[in-house]
């Protein structure tokens, strides 16, 4: 029995080595209060604190991503990824504990060039996902939908995924627990747009007082690259040890 899972695992693991999973980071791997290290900034303007990893406030042995260090002061960009990255479809959780465009960047060229989608809960537009896209410095909003109150509550973790074909932006959102696949949600928010072609994907943790964390990160070409063995909380501790018992 134990042969046969090691094959199969060994099959999941050499399948997944040659489809177009481009990135996944659950934060096991860094040390509490170090900034993740499978991340990086492009830019770090002065004052601008780092983020850390943390201690999930919800599960003490679980790690996530606070990008935002204090929830008083914005937090750094922290990206992944080429900065020739197109295309591409997301999956994250995401924990929001003060909201002020909190969200995730992509086709990120710099901090005053990219896209982002952002979602909000208690702050202004509440209960409500947003496509912005920031311009030389100028952020203008692409679109904007209403949200069911009860998938954006402060504090409570969510799972997200984020589709980007050529010039379609698209979101899904649903409770981090529910197996129903993203195939068979509905699309809560579309937008189009051709400003940017290309670039970084990362977190953003917003202008002014805002604080989220972020966990189970994974990137891949297609929706059915980021399908592999996990746990309910996307780690892949359950399914090792299974196999090394």
């Amino acid at each position: 029995m134990k042969l046969l899972m090691l094959i199969l695992a060994v099959g999941l693991i050499c399948s997944t080595a040659y489809s177009k999973l481009l990135f996944r980071d659950d934060f096991e791997g860094d040390p509490i209060g170090k900034e993740p290290s499978k991340w990086f900034t492009v830019d770090k303007p002065p004052g601008d604190p780092p983020g850390e990893v943390i201690q999930d406030p919800t599960d003490p042995n679980n790690k996530v991503l606070s990008p935002s260090k204090r929830g008083d002061r914005m937090g750094r960009v922290y990206v992944v990824g080429e900065q020739n990255w197109k295309d591409l479809v997301a999956e994250w959780d995401w924990y929001i504990v003060l909201d002020n465009c909190i969200g995730m960047v992509f086709r990120y060229q710099d901090r005053d060039n990219h896209y982002l989608l952002d979602r909000r809960a208690g702050w202004a537009q509440a209960n409500e996902v947003h496509f912005y896209k920031r311009v030389g410095g100028s952020w203008q909003r692409i679109g904007g939908a209403p949200i069911d109150p009860k998938l954006n509550q402060l504090e409570k973790w969510y799972r997200v995924q984020l589709k980007i074909e050529e010039n379609k932006f698209s979101v899904k959102v649903k409770e981090r627990d529910d197996p129903k696949p993203f195939s068979e949600l509905a699309v809560l928010l579309e937008v189009t747009d051709d400003t940017f072609k290309e670039g970084y994907f990362g977190v953003y943790a917003g202008e002014k007082p805002a604080s989220a964390y972020f966990d189970n990160v994974v990137v891949g070409e297609k929706e059915e690259d980021l399908s592999f063995p996990v746990d309910p909380k996307g780690k892949l501790a359950t399914f090792w040890a299974t196999i090394k018992g």
